[in-house]
């Protein structure tokens, strides 16, 4: 197993993830989003969301309703954690971004600020 593939590392790294390293693919995530012209009420999925800052900004700067997912259930339990202070439209899931457990079809949007790139089969993570 590759450090990538670890869920335990990523797990230890959430915990000042957002305030040290998410801050910088934030900022490209937002332009992503910005480019897709993401709409109020249209339904986003986050793959890789890490601690989910790009979820949380999606839902309550664009007005989407996002389901976001990671590997690392210390990622999703950073996620969890700010959507307490901050309620959002967010949704997080303990998932594999190679193994979607969703229907075909079920968002309009689909966005990954930093993951998708690092899957070992990266292909099974884009759409």
């Amino acid at each position: 197993m590759s450090a990538i593939e670890d869920k335990d590392a990523w797990s230890t790294a959430a915990k000042g993830y957002s305030s040290s390293f998410a801050k910088y693919p934030l900022h490209s995530g937002r332009a992503g989003l910005d480019l897709a012209k993401v709409q109020p009420g249209e339904k986003l999925l986050d793959v890789a969301c890490g601690p989910g800052d790009l979820a949380i900004d999606a839902a309550k700067r664009k007005g989407a309703t996002v389901d976001c997912i990671d590997f690392s259930e210390g990622m999703i339990q950073a996620v969890r954690e700010k959507l307490e202070q901050e309620p959002a439209a967010v949704t997080p899931h303990v998932m594999d971004g190679q193994d979607l457990q969703f229907e075909d079809a079920s968002f309009d949007v689909v966005c990954s600020s930093f993951g998708v790139m690092l899957f070992p089969e990266w292909r099974k993570g884009s759409i």
